[in-house]
């Protein structure tokens, strides 16, 4: 053997020898698709500056670290990585090699030519769809070589991207590819109109309902439809040209928007506004995928995407717990919505659990999302038509208990028809009769015509008349009955105010009586002298007073009490008030009293003189009496148009009332809270009297130490 030959058998086995350490790929073209995962090689290049030259050198080839999983998987990044893996093709067929369902923005191939120079070749996301090598949705490159198919040769890959780096690397046959693409294109085309006829049915089915749930539901639809079109089928970024790139960036904020309405469509199917925990976790969660579309607006990829990540998971789970407690309810529409999430979830289990090699990577494990998400959507679309139909029982039920209720309505009226018909008919035969009466009475006093004539005429208006009379008759009993239907309301409220006047007479007169007696009893006793008997006097003088003047309270309780006749003059607020500051102008002067006054809108009133002099009296003596001692007293009156009513309302900054203990207590009679202010405790009282014989009412706004407000409305 020469010394050229030995050189060149040297030469020709040195690749094998390098290489032998690695794990080398040898591709029969016996497998449709060969996963390559556990073969390929990865280093981590944090600075983003190295190149192919720099790689190939031995101290960053030591770097390298093998794979461990079918599906490569980096995570979220924003550092390059460089993968490589050995590979001899010893099949007829040219050899391709497929990133299938990758979002990768930046890949750079490196793949020897037949004299071992490196030929590179970009593609990715980044990049418009016109820049691919082979025209299909996934990404995919040629890396055979015609020559030297017994000697391996090593691909190198430089990856980038600022999402998720998950890349399932296969090796297909070019010819079996155009079968597995046939089949994706099937799956996808489904897809696709499976998305369409959703969104297109939804939407007429919102035109007819006005319901806020199909919205939610078609915007669901459109964005996560839109996803797996782009991510996982490839069709957006195949017939969207130059968007490819912008598609790509903004995926996040389709997946965000997409969470965010199928959180607000679970609300609604599942009514979960009623549990308010949940419903506080779903605004939450809303409010994250707000976050991550601020965040990706702003260019903040890495942290959106780990946010869009983490809250994706959290989502579920969320879902997952509300499908169960949807399981509860065995309502149908609600069961087919957890079987929609059970489906889906299950799905994401599947991609999962391939990329951690607990399932082979095949076609339909490569397909699960989509196919997953397909079926989520038909099953809420079940659950959504039932709820239409749901919704349309409900309907016709409503109808039915209606038309029931009409009928029995009808019934009722056609009886009373009937019943009026038949007294008519009845008056009618007496006319007849009478008629009949006064023809045979016309007959035998011919020679009376004339006479007969005008009592005819006088017949005619007398039941003119009474048919006047008639109607004037039944206007009356309306009217008494209307009477009678008041009279019983005044008598019941009448027979309210005698019950509490029975309580207060039998308990503030019981005191100063039993005083009175006792004192009596006390002037029996033998052995009393003179000054005693006169101490005596002087107590039971005190004690008949103090009786007079319960005497007196309780008068003017009654004289409010009885119901005048309303007779309604018209008052003029301002000279109203002058008059009451004329009254109070020693307590004005003494304490310094701000009154002021806002009639603007309203400045008279028609009402009884008495009874709101009486009113205004009343309230503006509270607010003097229960004033601020630490600051500046000021009275504001003003007039307005409210609720319907005429609005009456005196504030002041007093010390106020705690209405929270003292609400129910305010108006009674008699009652005092606040001790060390004298008073009797009828003011209010009086007030709210008055008031509700006007036929109106009273209202009380107040806080502790700092005012109270009166409302009074009469009728407009």
């Amino acid at each position: 053997m020469t010394k050229h030959t030995s050189i060149l058998i040297f030469l020709l086995f040195l690749p094998g020898l390098l290489y032998a350490q690695n794990k080398t790929i040898v591709f029969n073209g016996n497998d449709e698709v060969r996963p390559i995962g556990e073969s390929v090689y990865v280093m981590e290049d944090a600075s983003g500056n190295l190149r192919l030259e720099n790689v190939l050198a031995e101290s960053y080839q030591k770097k390298f670290r093998l794979n461990k999983y079918p599906v490569l998987n980096l995570g979220v990044s924003s550092s390059t990585f460089w993968l490589k893996f050995d590979f001899i093709n010893r099949s007829q067929s040219e050899c391709l090699l497929e990133i299938a369902n990758a979002s990768v923005e930046d890949i750079e191939i490196f793949i020897p030519d037949e004299k071992g120079k490196y030929q590179s070749q970009k593609m990715g996301y980044a990049y418009p769809y016109s820049h691919r090598e082979i025209n299909v949705s996934t990404l995919l490159t040629s890396i055979d070589a015609t020559t030297h198919r017994l000697v391996p040769k090593t691909i190198y890959l430089r990856v980038k991207s600022n999402l998720v780096l998950i890349l399932p690397l296969t090796l297909v046959d070019k010819k079996k590819f155009l079968t597995i693409n046939q089949n994706n294109n099937l799956i996808g085309g489904f897809y696709l109109g499976l998305v369409l006829i959703l969104i297109i049915s939804n939407w007429f089915t919102f035109i007819l309902f006005r319901e806020k749930i199909y919205l939610y539901y078609i915007v669901s639809l459109f964005c996560f439809g839109f996803i797996n079109l782009s991510f996982f089928v490839g069709y957006t970024f195949q017939y969207l040209g130059d968007w490819t790139s912008v598609l790509y960036y903004h995926g996040i904020v389709f997946t965000s928007v997409g969470y965010i309405s199928l959180l607000n469509f679970t609300r609604h199917i599942l009514n979960i506004p009623h549990h308010a925990i949940i419903n506080k976790i779903f605004y939450a969660l809303i409010l994250v995928f707000v976050i991550v579309i601020l965040l990706s607006l702003f260019r903040v990829w890495v942290i959106a995407y780990q946010l869009v990540e983490f809250t994706s998971i959290l989502t579920s789970l969320v879902l997952q717990y509300c499908a169960v407690i949807a399981l509860k309810n065995r309502e149908k529409s609600t069961i087919f919505f957890a079987i929609g999430i059970f489906v889906f979830t299950f799905s994401l289990f599947v991609i999962t659990a391939v990329i951690l090699d607990w399932l082979p990577y095949n076609f339909f494990t490569r397909n699960s999302l989509v196919l997953g998400s397909a079926f989520e959507m038909m099953f809420f679309s079940a659950a959504m038509a039932v709820k239409i139909w749901d919704v349309e029982v409900a309907r016709r039920e409503a109808e039915e208990s209606l038309t029931k209720i009409l009928s029995e309505e009808n019934d009722k009226l056609e009886k009373l028809v009937q019943i009026r018909t038949e007294e008519i008919t009845a008056q009618n035969e007496e006319i007849t009769t009478q008629n009949e009466e006064l023809a045979m009475i016309q007959e035998e006093l011919v020679t009376h015509r004339d006479t007969l004539s005008e009592q005819n005429e006088k017949l005619k208006e007398a039941q003119k008349l009474i048919e006047e009379y008639n109607q004037k008759l039944e206007i009356e009993v309306a009217k008494r009955t209307e009477d009678l239907q008041k009279a019983n309301t005044t008598l019941i409220q009448y027979n309210r105010q005698l019950e509490q006047f029975a309580f207060i007479t039998a308990h503030n007169l019981r005191s100063p009586v039993a005083r009175i007696l006792g004192l009596g009893s006390l002037m029996e006793l033998p052995n009393i002298n003179f000054e005693e008997t006169l101490g005596i006097i002087e107590k039971l003088v005190l004690s008949t007073r103090q009786l007079d003047e319960i005497i007196k309270d309780l008068n003017d309780i009654l004289s409010v009490s009885k119901t005048p006749e309303i007779i309604l003059m018209p008052i003029s607020l301002s000279e109203e008030v002058d008059k009451l500051k004329t009254v109070f102008e020693k307590e004005i002067t003494d304490y310094g009293i701000d009154i002021t006054t806002d009639f603007s809108e309203l400045e008279t009133v028609h009402s009884v003189p008495a009874y709101f002099s009486s009113i205004l009296y009343n309230l503006i003596n509270n607010a003097i009496k229960y004033r601020c001692t630490e600051c500046k007293p000021v009275i504001h009156i003003k007039s307005q148009y409210r609720f319907g009513y005429v609005c009456i309302s005196v504030a002041d900054n007093g010390i106020g009332i705690d209405l929270e203990k003292y609400r129910n207590k305010l108006f009674l009679p008699y009652q005092r809270f606040h001790l060390h202010i004298e008073g009797k405790g009828l003011g209010l009282y009086l007030v709210k009297a008055q008031t509700e014989s006007l036929n109106g009412k009273i209202e009380v706004e107040s806080v502790p130490d700092r005012g109270s407000t009166f409302f009074i409305y009469l009728p407009s």
